[in-house]
Order: structure tokens, then sequence, then C-alpha cells
């Protein structure tokens, strides 16, 4: 078995890690990750970028483990600073995103209540013209009952 096969169990172990937990993570069966572990897969790329990420170290410092390593590296501590830029700017992207969502639900509330300012003038105006309308009928009514009574 490839050394790169034993440190990713011993990265794993040495994490407090389940193969299922990893397998999870990775999207895979525990099956397939136990056969990874083994060396009966072979590992892409892509696959020990995703361990890097799960594992948070970098890739360099997966292939370049020691069995029995306590210390981080300063492949590991670089990991851990870019991880943090990372996670920083993602904060500070939901904070621009969480004002442009309350700004546009403000400018929507005072939208709607224009329209509620606007609909309730319309229908006062309309209620003003049928009063109108009814004392019109009125006077018109008075005047033809007076018409057909003389």
């Amino acid at each position: 078995m490839s050394k790169v096969y034993e440190s990713i169990k011993a990265i794993r172990t040495a994490k407090n890690l389940k193969q299922e937990e990893v397998a999870q993570k990775l999207g895979m069966a525990q099956s397939n990750y136990a056969r990874m572990e083994k060396g009966l897969t072979q590992i892409t790329v892509d696959r020990l970028e995703e361990l890097a990420e799960v594992f948070e170290m970098s890739v360099t410092s997966i292939l370049s483990y020691e069995i029995g390593q306590q210390q981080p590296t300063t492949e590991d501590i670089a990991y851990y600073i870019d991880l943090y830029k990372k996670n920083q700017k993602t904060i500070e992207n939901q904070k621009k995103r969480i004002a442009e969502l309350e700004e546009e639900s403000l400018n929507d509330l005072s939208r709607a209540d224009d329209e509620l300012k606007t609909a309730k003038l319309k229908i006062k105006d309309l209620n003003e013209r049928l009063k109108d309308k009814e004392r019109t009928i009125q006077v018109l009514e008075k005047a033809l009952n007076a018409l057909t009574k003389s």
C-alpha cells in the first residue's frame, strides 16, 4: 500500500473521524471510502482536494504526513489562514446581501404604503362622488315628483 493511503487513514484516525463521516462528507458510500483507504481505488487530485477540505489541511500536508505527527505544518497553518480569509470574505458578502435585502424590503414597504395611501384616496374620492350622485338623484327625484303631481 502506498504511503498516501496510509496517511489518509492515519489523518482520519488522528482527527477522531469515522469512515462513515468522511465518506458522507465526500458524498460516497462508506465501502467505497474504505476501498480508497486500503489503496484499492486510485485517488484523483480532485479527491485529494476534497479530503484536504474534510481534514482541514492542505493537500501538501496530506502527501507529506508523517504518521504520529502531532504539530501542524507550515502548510497546515497556511491552509487555516486561507480558510479564515475565505470565511471572512463570505461573512462580508453575506452582510452586504443582508443590507441589500433589508433596503429592498424597506423600499417594497414604502411602495406598498404609497400604493395603500393612493388606494385609500381613490376610495375616498369615489365615496365623495357617490354621495354627490346620490344627492343629485334625490334632487331629481323630488323634481320629478313635483312635476308628476302638478
